[in-house]
């Protein structure tokens, strides 16, 4: 990613409260049809989703059981609870009441999970069955401890539902087989052990890697790549779906 796109995201991220796709036109001097185009070409989105987007992951410090959601939605810029309540329910796949409701549950179920014997959990939303694999190489951190999170995703920003997942505790090799034809993303999320359920919830400390160029599978296509997990930056993509519950979730129907 170029400097100048990284100053475009830093910018998004200290400003998200009240940023505007007209406001980074002036500030960066370019018309907003040539910006949108170099926007989506770098991010894969939009300059409005990467801002929607950076709302709701920032609404996430204060979806505790103790804050309405009229006080998340106007921390962060919102001035309508429905249209905030839209948005995140669009990127999280839960309403904002939901999402604080289960943060107790999911969070002794996590604790439960850093501690079982089992060390990879698979998910997956498809029932397609190919001969598209991709073998990944995940590098943790030597110190970590925590819950690492693999993932497929259709768009470069993980604002949705990964098509194949895994979730592991230490570095490994890992294979996705049965992958759908189309473009994917590969990117990982490592969440360190906490004592703080908020913290599984607004990342903070995370660690992230992701390739930023799409994985194309067709006619049975294989891949091999490496993800070296380092400390989350300043530009990297918000990241809403909630991963906890992603893995909740997709235990349960398994059972």
């Amino acid at each position: 990613m170029n400097t100048f796109m990284q100053e475009v995201l830093a910018y998004i991220h200290q400003n998200y409260q009240t940023v505007t796709v007209n406001e980074l036109c002036k500030k960066f001097g370019y018309t907003q049809s040539h910006f949108s185009r170099i926007f989506v070409a770098y991010n894969g989105v939009s300059a409005v989703e990467y801002i929607a987007s950076a709302k709701v992951f920032y609404s996430f410090k204060n979806m505790d059981a103790h804050k309405s959601v009229l006080k998340a939605h106007l921390d962060v810029g919102y001035l309508s609870t429905g249209t905030f309540t839209n948005n995140f329910k669009r990127k999280t796949g839960l309403s904002p009441k939901k999402y604080q409701l289960q943060v107790p549950n999911l969070f002794a179920f996590i604790k439960k999970a850093e501690i079982d014997e089992q060390n990879t959990y698979e998910y997956s939303l498809t029932n397609t069955s190919t001969k598209n694999n991709l073998e990944v190489n995940i590098q943790l951190p030597r110190a970590f401890e925590g819950l690492c999170f693999v993932g497929l995703f259709k768009r470069m920003i993980p604002n949705h539902t990964p098509v194949l997942g895994k979730v592991l505790k230490k570095s490994k090799t890992i294979v996705f087989d049965n992958i759908p034809d189309g473009r994917f993303f590969l990117m990982s999320c490592g969440i360190p052990k906490t004592n703080n359920p908020l913290n599984y919830f607004f990342l903070k400390d995370e660690y992230r890697a992701f390739i930023n160029q799409p994985f194309i599978f067709e006619h049975n296509k294989s891949y091999k790549t490496t993800l070296t997990l380092r400390k989350k930056v300043p530009t990297d993509p918000p990241l809403t779906i909630n991963l906890p519950h992603l893995l909740y979730s997709q235990l349960r129907k398994q059972k």
